[in-house]
Formats: structure tokens, C-alpha cells, sequence
């Protein structure tokens, strides 16, 4: 199936009513992991989801778990896995609850917050690395949505405060005195008031 591709996407497809969930992940990943061995198969990205890096305890993402292990054992294959959070889609399960009975219910409690992500933007991660395939070894990124922008701009902000501190002067440049200090002044030229941005330091000659 992936003869003469460049690269792949990989996913295991749910199938929610399978009497064998886990059983039947597993003999989909076998014919995956087959398949891309029969290819020589070089490059893939492989869906998988946030919490993959447990072996246990994780329900049916235990699968994809399985799949990523595989996946790493198949010589010169290069990986970019991508770990996205909860689907935002999943919700439109709970539409007819919605509708008749004016609630959203679920397992988790309404106050918690957690990352959500729509399909659209996992489809666009993937495209992305998918149009110019050079990665190499294993690369894995978690796909978090909204929180993942907002992560960003924390990043940004202590970015921007560490650079600020770095450039910030924490001791004196000499042994002397404070001639002038910040803020509103006489200016030494004009003689009128002015605001000086900075402090002047005095010491001694030489």
C-alpha cells in the first residue's frame, strides 16, 4: 500500500462497537506495521494521542501506545508522532443531551479545565510535515489547541522578561555617587525641566 511514497500517514481507525477493541487495534497495527516494512517505507506520520507515552491505564490509548512501540522497532523508519488532546468533535455525541435535556454531561467535572482541539487543525499539523518530509529519528509533538496558542505566549512573555533582564544593569559600573537621578530634572543644557531616563553616576578621575 505505501510502495514508491515518499512518506505516510498512519492512524488506527476506532471502531467503538468492535466486541475486541484492544484485539482489534492490535491486528491493525500488525497489518500497519507490515505493510510499512514491505514498502521500505522511510518517513511516517502517525496519529496517536496525548497520554501514548503509558503503557497502562490509559483505556483504549493503550493502542496507539502499542502502535508507536512498533513503529520505533521498524529499521530506518523516521517518525513525526503527533499527540493531540481531546477531539473537539467528540462533543457532537452529546447533542441529543444538549437538545432534550439542556445540559452538557460527561465524566469530567465541569470546572476542570483541559486542552481540546479540533480535527481541522490536526488534518493542517499533519499536512504541514507531510508537504516537506525531511525529519529524521523520532520527533513527537502534542497537539493542544487553543492552549497550545496560549502556551505560546507565556513562552513569548518570558522570553521578552528574560531578554530585558539580561540587558538590565544589576551593579554599579564604578565606585562613586549619584550626580542625577531618574525621573523629572533640570536639564544641564536648557535649564528647563526634563525627564531624564536614566541615572548619572560621578566618581573620581582616572
Amino acid at each position: 500500500a505505501f510502495k514508491g511514497a515518499d512518506a505516510a500517514y498512519l492512524m488506527l481507525p476506532p471502531n467503538p462497537v468492535s466486541p475486541d477493541f484492544r484485539g482489534e487495534q492490535d491486528r491493525t497495527t500488525d497489518a500497519i506495521v507490515a505493510a510499512v516494512v514491505a514498502a521500505g517505507l522511510k518517513r511516517a506520520v502517525v496519529l496517536s494521542s496525548i497520554g501514548a507515552d503509558q503503557p497502562t491505564g490509559t483505556g483504549p490509548i493503550v493502542g496507539v501506545h502499542v502502535l508507536e512501540q512498533r513503529l520505533k522497532a521498524v529499521p530506518g523508519l523516521s517518525l513525526h508522532i503527533l499527540r493531540p488532546s481531546f477531539f473537539l468533535e467528540n462533543h457532537f455525541a452529546n447533542l441529543p443531551m444538549i437538545k432534550h435535556m439542556g445540559i452538557n454531561g460527561g465524566a469530567i467535572r465541569g470546572d476542570v479545565a483541559f486542552p481540546q482541539i479540533a480535527t481541522a487543525d490536526i488534518a493542517k499539523a499533519a499536512a504541514e510535515v507531510l508537504a516537506k518530509p525531511a525529519f529524521t529519528g523520532v520527533e513527537i509533538r502534542d497537539l493542544l489547541g487553543a492552549l497550545e496558542n496560549r502556551l505560546a505566549n507565556v513562552r513569548t512573555g518570558v522570553e521578552r522578561r528574560q531578554a530585558l533582564a539580561s540587558a538590565t544593569p544589576s551593579i554599579w559600573p564604578l565606585t562613586g555617587w549619584i550626580s542625577s537621578g531618574y525621573g523629572t530634572r533640570r536639564d544641564p543644557f536648557t535649564g528647563g525641566n526634563d525627564f531624564h531616563p536614566g541615572l548619572d553616576i560621578s566618581g573620581s578621575t582616572g
